[in-house]
């Protein structure tokens, strides 16, 4: 999620696009998240919170793949539907977190924040280093299989108790 908000833009710039493509490719990106974001919240009510986070984690994968495949319009759609499905994700992990501490929902809450930064440095710095090593396309492309390998953890998690 967060490398693709960093990298965007330099990733768009270096297959061709002009600094205005690709700054509204991120504005896209970001846009789209927005929409996810508000949306996942109510969805994972209804649907169930791993079902939600499965669905997102296959499905940017999906996409970020197709985003690397397609230009012009398909790529503009693409980045709408990445961007739903990528940003969605944290106001469903937050809802796990305040359902399972229920007693603790602050502490449960800065801890997520902290971990979530962290993780996040973590992934845009080994991202970036790819990228320097086989360039973007290809740390992009790596990046879709890699974040596949969440879906066994999200398996995991714990389900609220009524």
């Amino acid at each position: 999620v967060a490398s693709i908000s960093v990298y965007l833009p330099t990733f768009m710039s270096s297959e061709g696009a002009s600094l205005v493509i690709a700054g509204s490719a991120l504005s896209i990106y970001e846009l789209a998240g927005v929409a996810g974001a508000l949306t996942s919240g109510t969805l994972s009510d209804r649907l169930g919170r791993r079902f939600i986070l499965v669905s997102a984690a296959l499905s940017s994968s999906l996409i970020l793949l197709v985003f690397l495949n397609v230009h012009g319009l398909a790529q503009a759609a693409a980045l709408l539907a990445l961007g739903f499905a990528n940003l969605s994700t944290t106001p469903v992990l937050l809802a796990i977190v305040q359902e399972n501490l229920p007693n603790h929902r602050a502490v449960g809450n800065g801890l997520f924040m902290a971990i979530t930064f962290l993780v996040q440095l973590l992934t845009i710095l080994a991202v970036g280093l790819m990228g320097d090593a086989v360039g973007l396309r290809s740390a992009f492309f790596w990046s879709a299989f890699i974040s596949l390998l969440s879906i066994p953890a999200i398996l995991a998690l714990p389900v609220a108790q009524p």
